[in-house]
C-alpha cells in the first residue's frame, strides 16, 4: 500500500469508447484547499488519448495535453477535443509547497451528441489537503510480512500485539503491552469449504476501533483526518470469511480503515483521562498501523521522515502520511 508515485494523478484509457474523430469536450475544474480557500493562478494540466505510436516493443499511447491556470476563484474551464471522452487531470506542475499529493480519478464523458461530449461542462472539484502538523509516530507496514499480512502465531488463542514495540506479546514475542488482541478460528470440511472467524478486541475500558471508509489508491495521500475522533470506538469487532463452493464471502471491505484508542485510563465516572491514539490503513491481517506515543494527543498526521521505528526492513517501511 505504500505509494512510490510522484505525481498526483493516474491516467488511464477506456478503448471501448474510442472514436475515429475527436469531438469537443468542455468541463470546469475547481481547486480549493481543505479549508475551502480557492487556489488561484494554479497550473492545471489535462491529458486525453490522441493516438497509438508504433515503436520498440508494443509501441505506446500518445496523449494530447493542455495546461491552463485557475482564476481568482480557483476555476479553469477546458474546451478540448477528445477521441474517447476520457481526461486525466494533473495538478503536479503547480502543486504549492505545503500541500499533500492528490490522486485524481479520470473524468469520463458519457457519449457524443452533435459533435459534443455530454453532459456539457460538468464541474470537477478538487480538494487539496494542507500539510499541517506531521509528527513522529511508530508506523509499520504489515501488508508484506512473510509474503502476506501479519501472521497469527497461534489459532484458537488470544494473541496480544504491542503497537509501540511492533511485536507479539509473550509467549509469542517480545512485546510488553497487549494493545490489541487477535483471536482467529479456522475450520475446513472435506469438501474444501472453509470458514475463518477473526475477533479483534481491546483489553481496556474505553479502548477500541472506529472505522472510516477511504480508497487508499485515490484522493489525498493523507487518507485519514488530521485528528482521531474523541468517541465512537468499539471494543470488539468480529470478521468472518467463508469459502463455499469456491465462492468467497468476506465482510471486510477493501476501502475500510480505522482509528484506534488504546492504553485508556478512566476516572471513577468512566470518563477517559488518558489514552493513546493511532490509525490503521487496510484490512486485518494485512494493514499499516500508526501509533502516536504521546498521551492524549489525537494527532494522526504522520511524518514519514520521522518514523520512531529505527532501521525497519524495506518491506515494513511506511511512506504514506
Amino acid at each position: 500500500m505504500n505509494k512510490a508515485i510522484t505525481i498526483p494523478f493516474i491516467i488511464g484509457i477506456t478503448t471501448a469508447s474510442y472514436q475515429d474523430q475527436a469531438n469537443t469536450a468542455r468541463f470546469t475544474v475547481n481547486i480549493k484547499n481543505d479549508g475551502g480557500e480557492p487556489l488561484s493562478a494554479y497550473p492545471v494540466q489535462i491529458g486525453t488519448f490522441s493516438h497509438w505510436q508504433a515503436g520498440e516493443g508494443f509501441g505506446k499511447d500518445v496523449w494530447d495535453k493542455e495546461t491552463k491556470n485557475t482564476d481568482a476563484a480557483g476555476i479553469v474551464v477546458f474546451n478540448h477535443p477528445s477521441k474517447n471522452g476520457e481526461f486525466g487531470i494533473n495538478c503536479a506542475p503547480g502543486l504549492p509547497k505545503g500541500y499533500y499529493m492528490t490522486w485524481i480519478p479520470n473524468h469520463k464523458f458519457r457519449e457524443v451528441i452533435n459533435g459534443q461530449w455530454v453532459p456539457d461542462n460538468p464541474k470537477v472539484e478538487i480538494i487539496l489537503k494542507r500539510i499541517k502538523d506531521p509528527i513522529p509516530m511508530y508506523a509499520r507496514n504489515l501488508t508484506n510480512e512473510g509474503g502476506g499480512g501479519l501472521r497469527m502465531p497461534a489459532l484458537d488463542q488470544d494473541c496480544g500485539y504491542d503497537f509501540e514495540l511492533g511485536d507479539w506479546v509473550a509467549p509469542n514475542g517480545k512485546g510488553r503491552t497487549g494493545d490489541v488482541i487477535f483471536h482467529s478460528a479456522f475450520t475446513k470440511d472435506p469438501s474444501g469449504d472453509s470458514k475463518r472467524v477473526l475477533r479483534v478486541s481491546f483489553p481496556g475500558v474505553g479502548d477500541g476501533l472506529l472505522a472510516f471508509d477511504k480508497d487508499l489508491l485515490s484522493g489525498s495521500e493523507l487518507s485519514s483526518d488530521y485528528m482521531a475522533p474523541t468517541d465512537g470506538y468499539q471494543q470488539t469487532i468480529t470478521f468472518t470469511r467463508t469459502i463455499v463452493n469456491l465462492k468467497v464471502t468476506d465482510d471486510q471491505s477493501p476501502t475500510r480503515n480505522y482509528y484506534f484508542r488504546v492504553r485508556s485510563k478512566t476516572d471513577a465516572h468512566g470518563r477517559i483521562v488518558s489514552a493513546n491514539y493511532g490509525k490503521i490503513y487496510g484490512n486485518f491481517m494485512s494493514f499499516i498501523y500508526y501509533f502516536n506515543p504521546n498521551l492524549n494527543d489525537r494527532n494522526v498526521e504522520f511524518d514519514p521522515k520521522r518514523n520512531l521505528f529505527q532501521k525497519l526492513p524495506e518491506n515494513m517501511r511506511v511512506t504514506q502520511p
